[in-house]
């Protein structure tokens, strides 16, 4: 296993809109194939055996756009999500609704030109007027945990045939 590991944080103040707005992101390499990693994915009521940020996942239907449900964060109270976008072996995005506040997950895999492996890139980005409480409670420990959650996904990933 490889892994490369790099976070990228960010702060705004967007005085057009008056919305406060905070992102990171970070990139792991891993060996596992596009298929196994969304096969984990896609499997939202077993994200916490890779996440360790979640206690549940409740997902009301199919794994797909437009799709909505509840997730229970470790020490919190459930929060309502919903799947903003979703296309197998690539990439899907969610959004967790917080009060005047809203956390978006991008999730993308690119492979390798021999699809021996790839990229696993996580984005993270909070909006809103609640923004800096928001980021104290939750954003902190979701940056925190970020990159060790994609290599637990990762190695995951790479046991499954």
């Amino acid at each position: 296993m490889i892994y490369d590991m790099r976070i990228y944080s960010m702060y705004t103040y967007k005085k057009e809109s008056v919305m406060l707005s905070w992102s990171f992101s970070a990139t792991v390499t891993t060996q596992a194939r596009a298929e196994q990693i969304w096969s984990l994915w896609s499997e939202p009521q077993n994200w916490s055996l890779w996440d360790e940020g979640i206690e549940w996942v409740q997902l009301d239907g199919e794994f797909v756009s437009g799709t909505k449900g509840f997730l229970k964060p470790v020490g919190a109270g459930k929060i309502r999500f919903q799947i903003l976008e979703s296309v197998r072996n690539q990439s899907f995005r969610d959004r967790s609704f917080l009060p005047l506040t809203h956390l978006d997950f991008c999730h993308q895999y690119t492979p390798n030109a021999d699809k021996s492996g790839g990229l696993l890139h996580y984005s993270v980005q909070i909006h809103g007027w609640l923004m800096p409480l928001f980021w104290f409670v939750i954003g902190r420990d979701v940056k925190k945990n970020l990159a060790l959650n994609m290599r637990k996904l990762a190695q995951h990933a790479e046991q499954l045939p």
